[in-house]
C-alpha cells in the first residue's frame, strides 16, 4: 500500500469512527462551536489555528478541510460577505462535511462555504481571489 492510500484509508476510517489520537486537535472559542454538530467536532483531526488572522469579508481557503469543523467556524467569522473554500482528497471526510451543510446554512443564516475534492498539489485556483 502506498503512502497516499494509507492516508486516505486512515482518515476515511476516522471519518466513520472517532480515532482518539490521530492528530492534535486545537481548542477553539466555544461561541463558534455551538452551531457545529457534535459528529463534526468529535471527528476533527486538525492541528492548526488560522482564526487569529481572519476577518469579516475575507475569502479563506482551507487545505485539508477534513470533516468541515474549521470551514464552519471560519464561515461565522467571515460572515455573509466572506467565502470559505474547503479542499480535501478524502471522500469520507468530504461526505461528513457535506452531510451537515444544509443544517449549517440554516443555523448560520447564509451560505458561504463550498467543499471540493482535490489534492493540494494539483490545485488550480484563482489566486487573486485569495490574495
Amino acid at each position: 500500500m502506498n503512502q497516499e492510500t494509507s492516508v486516505i484509508n486512515r482518515y476515511g476510517n476516522a471519518a466513520k469512527k472517532h480515532e482518539e489520537n490521530l492528530c492534535c486537535p486545537v481548542e477553539y472559542d466555544t461561541k463558534y462551536l455551538k452551531l457545529i454538530p457534535d459528529e463534526i467536532i468529535e471527528k476533527d483531526y486538525g492541528c492548526g489555528d488560522p482564526l487569529g488572522k481572519i476577518k469579516e469579508g475575507d475569502t479563506v481557503l482551507d487545505l485539508g478541510s477534513g470533516g468541515g469543523k474549521v470551514p464552519y467556524i471560519v464561515s461565522q467569522i467571515v460572515g455573509e460577505t466572506g467565502k470559505v473554500i474547503g479542499v480535501d482528497m478524502n471522500d469520507d471526510m468530504l461526505n461528513l462535511a457535506k452531510k451537515y451543510q444544509n443544517q449549517m446554512i440554516e443555523r448560520i443564516g447564509y451560505d458561504n462555504i463550498i467543499f471540493h475534492k482535490g489534492k493540494i498539489q494539483n490545485l488550480k485556483l484563482n489566486l487573486e481571489e485569495l490574495d
